[in-house]
């Protein structure tokens, strides 16, 4: 299972990082999952149950949520970025776009999941507990840390782009989404003139 795992988190990596084209947008979900874990734990020393094998597939799963809500959450700035915004109202477009969906879905899942955790099955109960506690956890991370986590990566790129070329961009400039705008629109303006 460690193995399959650590295959499954480079697969993971490499498909968000083909999505995003952005390796810095790619590092900063991934450095979401040990959060989950937080819920994870707390969730079982909760309702007093160990953790057992059964716990950490239903970590499996709760990555998966984990990276799905922030790739929704990631895509949804990119593409307000390349229709023009700016980065801060771009990053709060985003994650006024995505609080409802995100925080509806957790809070379902943890409500569909509240039998089953409170069954005493051995099989049953610590996946549903580290599903459900890790997804609370999760839902707050990811519209909470990760835009910080993007504005944090923002002013890296900035302070990057001062000390090698002695400048600092606009800040929407420093993001590749709006790189890959502002090229478009550089193309189609030589299409134009030509």
């Amino acid at each position: 299972m460690r193995h399959l795992g650590l295959v499954a988190l480079a697969a993971m990596f490499f498909i968000i990082a083909l999505i995003f084209r952005d390796m810095g947008q790619t590092v900063i979900v991934f450095l979401l999952i040990p959060f989950s874990l937080v819920g994870v734990v707390g969730g079982h020393w909760l309702m007093d149950a160990p953790l057992s094998l059964f716990s950490f597939l239903g970590v499996i799963a709760l990555i998966g949520v984990l990276v799905n809500d922030a790739l929704v959450l990631v895509s949804a700035y990119n593409d307000l970025l390349r229709t023009g915004h700016g980065q801060m109202e771009a990053l709060y477009e985003a994650g006024i776009s995505r609080f409802r969906p995100v925080s509806l879905t957790s809070l379902t899942t943890f409500a569909g999941l509240a039998p089953i955790m409170f069954e005493k099955s051995l099989q049953a109960q610590p996946m549903a507990i580290s599903v459900s506690h890790g997804l609370l956890v999760t839902t707050l991370v990811n519209l909470v840390l990760l835009p910080a986590l993007l504005v944090i990566l923002n002013r890296l790129r900035l302070l990057s782009s001062y000390l090698r070329f002695g400048y600092t961009p606009v800040k929407e400039l420093a993001e590749l989404a709006r790189k890959e705008m502002e090229a478009e629109r550089e193309m189609q303006n030589r299409l134009i003139n030509n």
